[in-house]
């Protein structure tokens, strides 16, 4: 997953420095999505890990209703 990201960034950054910005946008989105999804993993698994550390933010209160 790690490497991925590292592999990813370097590749968009080259681009850049050759001044090839249509590959390297194309390449900068690719990581940006896969950054995101990097993101839902690793949440995903602290949650897992810590479950009741996140009992509250599962059930909406009262005051985050009348919020909306």
């Amino acid at each position: 997953m790690m490497k991925t990201h590292i592999d990813q960034t370097t590749a968009y950054s080259v681009d850049l420095l050759k001044g090839d910005y249509a590959a390297a946008v194309k390449k900068y989105d690719d990581a940006n999505n896969h950054m995101k999804q990097m993101g839902e993993e690793l949440s995903m698994g602290i949650i897992k890990q810590f479950p009741a550390k996140f009992e509250k933010a599962k059930k909406p209160t009262a005051k985050s209703k009348s919020k909306k």
